[in-house]
């Protein structure tokens, strides 16, 4: 891969989709709090999450998510280089089903999150999976051009510069 091309999300690839925003995005359950403070609520509210698949060329993917669908200012957004995607079964007493977990790397937090269904679930874990291992593959290609910048090399080598033609 050369330094120009970085690894993008491809959209036909993700199984949440949401025709209508044109974006990966819906409602799921959030446990709310940090499972490290003891003065926390921990209840469960919906939350409207989004991937946005379009970002800057120097940027990496997110999941933000936001009080309701439409908010503009995101409540929260998780860095999905390195995080991982969890199978949790720990609330099966409290009747909250569908459950996974988004582990976040360089975070204390771990994100408890809820889907409808199964079905719903299952598409959202594959979806983020795939997320992840696009944005560690885009993490490392962008670890490897700030490396050339600062070992003095080209970013973007042209095999076949153009020349002035003095004549």
């Amino acid at each position: 891969m050369s330094g120009a091309d970085l690894p993008d999300i491809d959209t036909n690839k993700l199984a949440v989709w949401n025709q209508e925003c044109q974006k990966c995005c819906g409602f799921l359950g959030k446990k709310g709090g940090t499972n490290g403070s003891a003065f926390s609520r921990r209840n469960w509210q919906q939350r409207w999450f989004v991937l946005e698949h379009n970002i800057e060329r120097r940027s990496n993917y997110t999941l933000a998510y936001f009080g309701k669908q439409g908010d503009s200012k995101p409540k929260g957004v998780l860095t999905l280089e390195g995080a991982k995607i969890l199978m949790e079964d720990k609330h099966r007493k409290k009747k909250i089903s569908n459950e996974f977990q988004i582990r976040v790397v360089g975070s204390e937090a771990d994100f408890d999150v809820s889907a409808a269904s199964e079905a719903e679930r299952d598409a959202w874990m594959r979806t983020l999976k795939y997320a992840i291992s696009v944005a560690n593959e885009r993490g490392e290609e962008l670890r490897k051009l700030q490396r050339g910048r600062r070992d003095g090399a080209n970013p973007n080598p042209n095999p076949n510069p153009v020349r002035s033609r003095r004549g």
